[in-house]
C-alpha cells in the first residue's frame, strides 16, 4: 500500500504540529535517522521544563557520545 500525496502532506503537517510542542519530536523531525533512547526523552523533558520556566537551572550528567551536546546546543535553541 502506498501513501497518496495528501496522506504524506497530512503526516508532515502532523509531525510539524507535534514538533512545536515537543522537543524530541522536533529532533526527530529535523533528523529522521536519530536513534532515540530513553535518556533522550528524559533530557528533552527536562529541557522543556527549563524552557517553560518550571526550573531555572539544569545540570546534565550523561555518558559521552549520548547526543547531549547535539540536543542541548543545536536542537534546543532552534526549537
Amino acid at each position: 500500500m502506498s501513501l497518496t500525496i495528501e496522506d504524506r502532506d497530512a503526516a508532515t503537517r502532523l509531525a510539524i504540529h507535534l514538533a512545536r510542542d515537543d522537543l524530541l519530536a522536533f529532533v526527530m523531525l529535523m533528523n529522521p535517522t536519530f536513534s532515540v533512547g530513553p535518556h533522550h526523552r528524559v533530557l528533552c523533558d527536562e529541557l522543556m521544563r527549563l524552557e517553560i520556566g518550571d526550573t531555572d537551572r539544569l545540570m546534565i550528567f550523561i555518558s559521552p557520545r549520548s547526543s547531549k551536546s547535539l540536543i542541548t546546543s543545536t536542537y534546543f535553541p532552534a526549537w
